[in-house]
């Protein structure tokens, strides 16, 4: 919340002390409060954290002659989370603050129970990598590790607070150079190429798996050549593990695990997919096309990307392991 307002000191007397105070419904201070202002006039401008249930934010002023005056406000916060089951055809799960998921039809055979819940800063990993710089707004989508047979849609927002963070009138990152990042239980990993709407404030990615979500400032440069890796391998059912590809065009691409005899096993990018120039994921958590674990062993990743420009196919055909 951004509490903004102004006082004087209309006495003369002069003001020994300017302060506010978040207080939750047992009347115990909360996060960062008490926060001190300026004795002189002033106008000012605080980002406030609040905790679930009641708050009272309190303006109090002190004179130097002993006098005293206070502002009350009561504010009420439902954190938002959203909780909703969604089967084979699909929907949307929203939660109050404009996060949200949208799953295509046929993208779970099942039914699951899909929660959002806002991560408290204090609690999100800090980032190993120089180049990402965490908005702090992370949500964690779960069932864990979830995974879908179609992308998904995955929408964080930001508000105005989250962009100035000492609120001096000039914004400490840049929607433009947004991105969305998602912790893989390691360190934080770009999840693709982002779509940013500034006027709402809302950032949204494609991606095929469950995880803790957050926006970031993610300063690499474009990427010139082909590049492609797992983040582990073997991969530990448990686990997980994430393919990342770096395109230098827009093409097609497809990803999908066989066995040694070279029958399907899952299919994590479909045939012919169209993407543009960038970086991307999808993660694997030892799963076959019925949703079961596929068995421990050694199979094959196969994936081919076909340059839209010059028609020309890139296919990689290498062994993965898979562990229990």
């Amino acid at each position: 919340l951004i509490l903004r307002g102004e006082y004087s000191d209309e006495g003369g007397s002069g003001l020994s002390r300017v302060f506010v105070s978040v207080k939750n419904d047992s009347g115990d201070n909360v996060n960062n409060s008490p926060i001190d202002l300026s004795p002189k006039d002033s106008i000012f401008s605080r980002i406030i954290n609040l905790v679930p249930g009641v708050n009272l934010i309190t303006l109090e002023a002190k004179d130097n002659a002993g006098n005293k005056t206070s502002r009350y406000e009561t504010v009420n916060y439902i954190e938002p989370k959203a909780t909703k089951v969604i089967g084979k055809n699909g929907g949307t799960v929203k939660s109050p603050n404009g996060v949200s998921v949208v799953i295509p039809q046929y993208a779970l055979l099942k039914s699951k129970e899909i929660t959002i819940t806002k991560v408290d800063p204090i609690d999100e990993p800090e980032p190993v990598n120089p180049n990402v710089r965490l908005l702090n707004v992370a949500h964690d989508f779960g069932p864990d590790g979830l995974t879908f047979r179609k992308p998904i849609t995955i929408t964080l927002s930001y508000t105005e607070a989250n962009l100035d963070i000492d609120q001096n009138g000039v914004n400490d990152f840049d929607p433009n150079k947004f991105t969305i990042v998602f912790w893989d239980g390691e360190t934080w990993l770009n999840a693709g190429k982002a779509t940013v709407d500034p006027v709402k404030r809302l950032v949204s990615v494609s991606v095929n798996h469950f995880t803790i979500f957050d926006i970031a400032e993610y300063n690499t440069t474009a990427p010139s050549e082909l590049i492609t890796y797992w983040t582990h391998n073997p991969v530990k059912s448990q686990d997980g593990s994430h393919f990342f590809y770096e395109i230098p065009e827009g093409g097609n691409v497809s990803l999908a695990i066989v066995d040694l005899a070279g029958d399907l096993v899952y299919r994590l990018i479909g045939k012919g997919t169209y993407v543009g120039a960038g970086r991307y994921s999808v993660g694997w958590y030892g799963q076959n096309v019925s949703e079961r674990f596929a068995g421990a062993g050694l199979y094959v990743y196969v994936f081919i990307y076909r340059r839209t420009s010059t028609g020309k196919s890139t296919i990689i055909r290498k062994p993965i392991g898979l562990l229990k």
